[in-house]
């Protein structure tokens, strides 16, 4: 989800209306917002199992891993 965000978030904000007519803090309100409720859609609901799929660790994982980095 977080490689999935890094690389659509930016795109998505730049097309945010408000973000063109530079306003900034309502251009990233609308597009947090926005960028939401596509995270629901079927189209990124299969991009993001791809990515998934693709090897990447998930954010359990991760969090398996650092405690066991802790614990050592």
């Amino acid at each position: 989800m977080a490689q999935y965000a890094a690389t659509q978030f930016p795109v998505f904000l730049k097309s945010v209306a408000a973000y063109n007519e530079g306003s900034l803090a309502t251009a990233l309100e609308n597009a947090f917002l926005g960028f939401d409720a596509t995270l629901v859609t079927e189209d990124v609901k299969k991009q993001l199992k791809l990515l998934a799929a693709s090897g990447e660790k998930t954010d359990e994982e991760d969090a398996t891993d650092e405690e066991s980095t802790l614990k050592v």
